[in-house]
């Protein structure tokens, strides 16, 4: 019980632990009844100190206590993590679809920028279909520039067929 006290970082606990260790020693009191004033412990608990201090093995019974005590917190864990498990999936869905959409967002706008940009020059007449120039992404002067070139050779070309 003095290592109860002792380890616990529940101030009021340990005083109170403490007090029940005093009042044991002092008068002829049941383990059980100074344990119960307490008011920390349940009644599992207080009749499993009475059982241990009628039979004479008290430690054992408290080592039983304790081994039943940690099965219980470690259901009581996975419990809980098999319900938060769901929370946690759901929510990185909703992130990653979130920075999904966003990448998608950004696409399609440089897409409909580059559309806006090679449509303008597919009505200056550009040999390059609309779909040819959004798939090689060329730079707007580097397609001029070969637009100008092609075009020298299409007016060459044609002289030839003649």
């Amino acid at each position: 019980m003095p290592t109860a006290g002792s380890v616990s970082g529940h101030i009021t606990f340990k005083l109170r632990i403490e007090e029940a260790l005093q009042d044991v020693v002092q008068s002829d009191t049941d383990l059980e009844k100074v344990l119960e004033t307490a008011g920390f412990f349940s009644v599992f608990y207080l009749a499993a100190v009475s059982v241990g201090t009628e039979t004479g093995q008290l430690s054992k019974v408290l080592r039983t206590v304790c081994s039943l005590q940690e099965e219980i917190m470690e259901i009581r864990l996975e419990s809980l993590t098999a319900l938060l498990e769901p929370l946690i999936l759901i929510l990185l869905g909703f992130v990653t679809g979130t920075v999904a959409f966003a990448v998608i967002l950004l696409m399609s706008q440089m897409i409909g920028t580059l559309t806006l940009d090679f449509g303008q020059k597919a009505r200056r007449h550009d040999p390059f279909p609309l779909s040819a120039g959004v798939i090689l992404a060329i730079p707007g002067q580097m397609s001029r520039q070969l637009s100008s070139l092609f075009s020298l050779f299409g007016s060459c070309s044609g002289s030839f067929d003649h």
